[in-house]
């Protein structure tokens, strides 16, 4: 159940994220400084989504399994921490 809502979202994400960039000419914005800073934004962006579903994931389904799932959860978060603060900064400085 949850592995049909999770390919599900994930491709509406990923239209969206393509979409996006296919009308900013591949830019991830339009008005970046240079051609490669839009792309770095944009996949970015898409890992620290891909980090935080997975962390709520996890989440959810550690319960089942708590002494397996917990190192991998607070991973991710971490992960996704990282990325989401990376991803914030060049999007003020670069955008």
């Amino acid at each position: 159940m949850i592995k049909k809502y999770l390919n599900v979202f994930s491709f509406a994400f990923l239209n969206m994220a393509v979409t996006g960039s296919a009308y900013a000419n591949g830019s991830g914005g339009g008005h970046g400084i240079g051609p490669g800073f839009g792309g770095v934004i944009v996949a970015l962006g898409i890992l620290t989504f891909i980090c935080l579903l997975s962390t709520f994931i996890l989440g959810v389904v550690m319960p089942k399994k708590r002494k397996i799932l917990f190192p991998w959860h607070k991973r991710l978060g971490i992960a996704a921490v990282i990325t989401a603060t990376i991803h914030g900064m060049m999007v003020l400085i670069f955008h």
